[in-house]
């Protein structure tokens, strides 16, 4: 899995695990635990926001050029949950494969 994706799974199981949290808070995912840059992690959630993984998000070009992240109850669908489930299972078999390719070898 590339690091693209491994963020974008960060990021879901994030919002996956704030499902038990009554106020979750965007901004407690910070680009820096992330380990990448804040246009980076705004345009991750554009992102996922546009595949309809999460809703509750909006975004708004702020007057320094940045972009604001205007959070109202953030939550993951089912679609987010179906992403992360299939996922899961893929990281599963890669290092299953990967094992036994280091066996081999």
């Amino acid at each position: 899995m590339t690091d693209n994706f491994k963020i974008i799974y960060q990021l879901l199981s994030a919002f996956e695990r704030a499902l038990d949290v009554p106020d979750f808070d965007v901004s407690a995912i910070t680009a820096e635990s992330l380990h990448i840059s804040e246009t980076r992690r705004c345009k991750y959630l554009q992102m996922l926001v546009h595949a309809g993984y999460i809703t509750g998000i909006q975004f708004r070009q702020n007057l320094a050029g940045g972009i604001d992240i205007i959070a109202d109850n953030p939550l993951i669908t089912i679609q987010g949950l179906e992403y992360l489930s299939e996922n899961s299972i893929m990281q599963r078999i890669y290092k299953t494969v990967k094992g036994i390719a280091d066996v081999i070898t």
